[in-house]
């Protein structure tokens, strides 16, 4: 009987394991092949490690890095982390932040999707959409948002923090004051953020590919298409400065 329940258990954890390598191995989607072909506004960063090391050879880097400074931006800086403290903000941001900078290792990017207006303040209703790819360092990031959401859960103690799934899909919803709602979801190895529950659910129907028929992606775009093209003309050009 031992045996038997010995075996079971190595049988579990054999699939276990195969579920999270296959997890973990399929390659996160483009932002533009589940954002609509409506979204207003789109900020893309391809690959933000390569981005991130180009950017620390540039003389703005060096020059931020300079004693002076650094001495002459050292008391806002230390008066602006004490405003967020006091408005709310963890106070070890700095390691949370490293912790989930560290942990990118493809695309990011930021997207407005629509706006709405409401007879209420704050009067508008953007469609907000955040992504990040983290590659193979999924679990620093997880490790990061559970992080995140405890210091949440501290500051506002009186918030609603709740786990929630559609069409499959599990997704996680931050509401620290009535009607100020953050979602966020996997997507492979890319992490979503959105400002909303239904921006949330719209994108998980978007990527799950459980849309309507006339439902046309950002990628399909004919003009997303033309921008995309003239940023690889420009990337061939040498010295040229690339919009990314």
């Amino acid at each position: 009987m031992k045996r038997v329940i010995a075996v079971l258990v190595l049988l579990i954890a054999a699939v276990t394991a195969a579920l999270i390598y296959f997890t973990l191995s399929r390659p996160a989607p483009r932002a533009a092949s589940f954002l609509p072909e409506s979204t207003l506004a789109f900020v893309d960063i391809p690959n933000f490690p390569k981005s991130r090391a180009e950017f620390s050879k540039t003389e703005l880097y060096a020059l931020w890095h300079e004693p002076e400074v650094q001495v002459f931006l050292e008391q806002p800086l230390a008066a602006l982390r004490d405003a967020s403290a006091n408005m709310g903000a963890p106070k070890d941001s700095d390691t949370l932040n490293s912790l989930l900078l560290n942990a990118v290792q493809g695309e990011v990017f930021l997207a407005v999707t629509h706006v709405s207006f409401i007879p209420v303040p704050p009067f508008f209703n953007p469609g907000v959409v955040l992504g990040v790819d983290l590659g193979k360092k999924r679990f620093e990031g997880v490790a990061g948002l559970y992080k995140l959401e405890d210091r949440l859960k501290h500051t506002y103690p009186n918030g609603n923090y709740e786990s929630k799934e559609y069409l499959g899909v599990k997704y996680i919803v931050w509401e620290t004051a009535p009607g100020l709602q953050v979602c966020h979801a996997f997507f492979n190895s890319l992490v979503v953020f959105t400002y909303g529950e239904d921006e949330m659910r719209d994108l998980i129907a978007s990527w799950t590919g459980q849309v309507p028929r006339d439902f046309r992606r950002l990628a399909d775009s004919a003009k997303f298409k033309n921008v995309q093209l003239q940023r690889l003309e420009r990337s061939r050009i040498p010295g040229l400065l690339q919009c990314r």
